[in-house]
């Protein structure tokens, strides 16, 4: 299948269908309900662009549009699926610094106008401001950070694009809750994210959770360096990851080590602070992320996060997770069962559950047993579902 890469968004748009009789106003072709997917950026290892794969699995016939997109930065899967990109891939620069492009995102979203009978927007932020031809469905992962978090969000972004972040905060805001009023079915990927709905855009959400995408059964490469028994941390390099706490964690625990997946902007900040017993690794083949999982003695999430896929990805391969108690992790870590908690966001707590973890005799069966709630088939055949009541 061929892939569309660097090319404008209306270079080669399909005719627009014609619309049925129908309350809503929708476009409908003749037979199966066309359908386009819609992301921030694919650019990383990250969780959304794991639920992007997963739903083009549900729509395998779907072309995914996005702002930027980087082949060798993220999962092997979108080598294998259409891929449109905005005027942004052009510039070497926005493709490397995400950040970078923020206040250009929103009005190059809103110009973009898929032809297709619903267009589904996974967007963390920015993809729903996009106006399709047809239906119009929300993938909710988080409302935008940028807007509603922002003090947390921008923190360690650069000077000049908090400055036009704060320029552009009324106006996009303004845009961000027309673009949510244009949808006719909001998804959100967790309860935590359905609350934020309601309270920032003033509509009702399902929840649908993301699905883990990982194979516990699947081929295992070694990673160069790396013994196992370690514990694992996965994430991007950010402020609001709260990584440096679990340096922090780390200092006092000696005897254990610790293994960081990820990239960001604070990888050589982070590098630079931590103790000898912890190691980076930017990223991996997905046989190697399965080595990764399948050899680590549990998993530490530390982070506010809206869901987090990686503790159920950890739990996929019988690990248990240290986690804070909060947020989305409160609908995926069962405490005793699948994982311990930690109250406090310090490295006195984290290191005393860590401990805990250690103590503690876990069920592998059951903690496996408790990821099957989040495979990917159960994901796929409610989305099918929920885009067919709004062709309907």
């Amino acid at each position: 299948m061929a892939r569309h890469q660097g090319t404008h968004p209306h270079a080669e748009r399909t005719p627009l269908r014609s619309p049925l009789n129908s309350p809503n106003g929708l476009t409908r072709s003749a037979g199966t309900p066309t359908v386009a997917i819609v992301h921030d950026y694919i650019a990383a290892f990250g969780g959304g662009e794991r639920v992007v794969v997963s739903m083009a699995k549900a729509f395998p016939r779907a072309t995914v549009y996005t702002s930027v997109y980087q082949s060798d930065r993220t999962f092997a899967d979108f080598r294998h699926i259409p891929v449109r990109t905005t005027w942004l891939q052009r510039s070497r620069h926005f493709r490397h610094n995400h950040r970078h492009m923020m206040p250009l995102l929103g009005p190059t979203f809103s110009r973009l106008r898929p032809a297709a009978d619903v267009t589904i927007c996974s967007t963390t932020g920015w993809c729903h401001f996009a106006s399709p031809s047809g239906g119009k469905v929300l993938y909710v992962h988080n409302t935008p950070r940028w807007l509603y978090q922002k003090d947390v969000y921008l923190s360690d972004a650069s000077r000049s694009t908090r400055i036009a972040m704060a320029a552009l905060h009324h106006p996009l805001r303004r845009t961000d809750v027309k673009s949510s009023r244009s949808a006719d079915l909001i998804l959100a990927n967790s309860a935590n994210v359905r609350d934020r709905i309601r309270r920032h855009w003033g509509r009702d959400a399902q929840v649908l959770h993301p699905p883990y995408r990982v194979d516990a059964g699947g081929a295992r490469e070694p990673v160069a360096g790396v013994e196992p028994g370690y514990w694992l941390l996965i994430g991007r390099l950010v402020n609001y990851k709260n990584v440096d706490i679990v340096l922090q964690a780390m200092s006092k625990r000696p005897d254990d080590r610790l293994v960081v997946l990820g990239q960001g902007p604070l990888r050589s900040t982070l590098e630079a602070q931590a103790p000898s017993n912890c190691t980076f690794i930017e990223s991996v083949s997905e046989q190697g992320l399965n080595w990764l999982l399948y050899s680590c003695r549990g998993l530490l999430a530390a982070s506010y996060e809206d869901l987090g896929l990686t503790p159920i990805e950890a739990m996929a391969f019988g690990h248990p997770v240290v986690a804070l108690r909060a947020g989305g992790y409160l609908e995926t870590v069962v405490e005793g069962t699948t994982g311990c908690f930690f109250d406090r966001l310090d490295a006195e707590s984290i290191a005393a559950a860590m401990n805990d973890a250690d103590t503690h005799r876990w069920d592998r069966p059951a903690i496996v047993a408790h990821a099957k709630n989040f495979t990917e088939e159960s994901f796929i055949e409610r989305l099918r579902a929920a885009v067919e009541t709004v062709v309907a």
